[in-house]
């Protein structure tokens, strides 16, 4: 996971500021969307890298916190993570795309 991160985070820093992204569509109620400030961090530094997933882990075990079940919750959470992977690759792609114009 780091490592993918690494390879798509060196140039995030540059217009970004958060991530927002809301719940996944689990037939579970869902809360309200959420957002993952990346703005104070350096995503190419393993450190920050660290610190973005830890605020990943806390915002997936706030969206599934209502899930009973162990492996509904555990589903939730790892959708959750994989979305915010795919927000913050798309921020990122968008942000080499203004860069280079």
């Amino acid at each position: 996971m780091i490592a993918l991160i690494n390879k798509t985070a060196a140039v995030a820093g540059l217009a970004l500021a958060a991530l927002p992204f809301v719940a996944l569509g689990f037939a579970h109620a869902a809360p309200a969307p959420a957002t993952i400030r990346i703005s104070d961090l350096n995503l190419s530094r393993p450190a920050d890298v660290r610190v973005f997933e830890q605020r990943v882990d806390r915002v997936a075990e706030h969206m599934c916190a209502s899930y009973v079940s162990l492996a509904d919750k555990a589903r939730c959470k790892e959708a959750v993570r994989a979305e915010a992977l795919d927000k913050l690759a798309a921020a990122t792609s968008a942000s080499v795309a203004v860069a280079s114009r």
